[in-house]
Formats: structure tokens, sequence, C-alpha cells
């Protein structure tokens, strides 16, 4: 079994409720801590990692979308191949694809974050909580009404696909779903546009260090390997969310070029 040890950022001791905004000058408040974290390579683990039971999985995936000047023109056509690449995996009944992928370019200094893609965040989170899945995300895709009245279970997806050959200096890290414990989350909130006293945030969900938490990455993605994930699980009585993070991996030479990454996001819907 294979391991890196790299830095992750976890939230650090705040008395006031954590804020992050990418595009708001002075508009994030977070203390971050750093840890030296003992990554583990799930390609070189016996068995695989499971959806259902870690809570992310590699599968092999080849899209007609190669790049990002394509995404561009057909970005209909692929989230429609991942709502069909989710659906597979995880035996939902419906899956509808939410709007907008989100495409990455970066480096170890982040230099190339600023080139019209979102940037990498570098610290521990998952993007939802039960509140800004059900009144925001989830309308997105279907009347909310009508999902809590069809379905018993609503699951999110995100589905991360390399776009730039191997290896990734900037790769993305995962929890294994049940090593984290609630006491270690927090609630938080992202600003998504300057008028921040008008309400314009959204909840998401920060976490502090704890050695029991398992951390895992799959080196040397290729355009056809998508690592799937839950991005979060509405009322979830098992582990509802996967936490992630951009990481630097010491193992891959300086100098390798950037990373461009694509994540696509979709609600998942069960009967039982």
């Amino acid at each position: 079994m294979r391991t890196v040890e790299a830095t992750l950022h976890f939230l650090g001791a705040m008395q006031e409720r954590p804020v992050y905004s990418p595009t708001v000058s002075g508009g994030t408040n977070l203390i971050l801590e750093p840890h030296t974290v003992r990554i583990t390579d799930a390609r070189t683990l016996t068995e695989p990692p499971s959806l259902d039971r870690d809570g992310f999985a590699l599968v092999q995936h080849s899209s007609a979308v190669r790049n990002r000047r394509e995404l561009r023109h057909r970005e209909h056509r692929y989230l429609d191949e991942i709502a069909e690449l989710i659906g597979r995996v995880s035996g939902a009944k419906e899956v509808r694809p939410a709007p907008r992928p989100i495409t990455r370019y970066v480096n170890r200094n982040d230099a190339r974050g600023s080139m019209g893609t979102a940037p990498a965040l570098r610290f521990v989170h998952t993007d939802y909580t039960d509140t800004s899945a059900r009144q925001h995300f989830l309308g997105q895709v279907i009347d909310p009404n009508e999902a809590l009245r069809r379905f018993r279970r609503i699951v999110v997806y995100q589905a991360w696909r390399c776009l730039s050959q191997p290896p990734q200096d900037v790769p993305l890290t995962l929890s294994d779903a049940g090593s984290v414990r609630h006491e270690d989350t927090v609630t938080a909130e992202t600003v998504v546009d300057s008028d921040y006293a008008a309400g314009r945030s959204l909840e998401y969900t920060m976490c502090r260090y704890n050695p029991q938490q398992r951390w895992y990455y799959f080196s040397c993605m290729t355009p056809d390997d998508v690592l799937v994930f839950k991005g979060h699980e509405l009322a979830a009585a098992r582990p509802g969310h996967v936490f992630h993070s951009a990481f630097d991996d010491p193992s891959v030479p300086s100098g390798t070029p950037a990373r461009m990454s694509i994540e696509a996001r979709a609600f998942a819907f069960f009967e039982s």
C-alpha cells in the first residue's frame, strides 16, 4: 500500500461563523490550521473503495467531450453523460444533472487559477449542508416538494475528471465517509456575490482535524478515469458526505504541467 505525506488545511479555532469568498475583497475570515496527513493512494489498495461503503469510487468512463474548448460547445452532452454514469454506478431510479460543470486549471502555486476557471480550494470541506442542498441546489433540477413526495432518498454526487495527462501535482484527496466524526464538522458560509448583507450566501461544511480521519487519493488519473463521490445525502442516516481538498503531491516532480480538471454534479433519486 503506497502513501504520501502532505499538508492539508483544516478549520482552526473560531468564535464567529466561518465565511469564505473567492471574489469579494475582505469577505473571508477563515482561520486555517495546517496538518501533515498520511494520504493513501487508493490505486494500491487490495480492495478498491466503494461508493456505498466509503462514499467514493474510481470508475472508467470515456467521454465524447475531451477538452475545455469542446465543453463550451457540448456542455449539455457532458452533463447527460455524467447523469447516465451516476445512475449506473449508484443504482438510482432517476438522475438529474446540476447546471454548469466546473473547470479548474491549477499548479502548485495556483498561478493558473486565474485563467478563467474556478480556483482549487486548499482547505478541507464539503460543498453542501442540508439547508443549502434543499433550499438552493435541489430546486435547480426538480421541484423540491415533488422530489420529497416521490422519493425516499436523495443524494447529490460529484464527478471529478482530469482532462490533463498524468501525473497530477495537485490532485484531490477525499476522506473515508465514515472516518469524519459529526463533532469535527462546522457549518460555514460562502459568499456568492458582493451583496452579502442581502443574504447572497450559501452554507457549506468545514472540518476540524482529527488524527482518526482516513484520507485517500488516486494517482496518475487519465481522462478516462472519473472519481465519483458523495457530495451530500439529504437527511442521511448513513455517512452523508465526503470531505475533500486539493493538495500538493510531494511525490510528483516540480515543473509538472498544470492540472486541468472538470467537475460535474447530479442529484440521484432513490425509491428505497
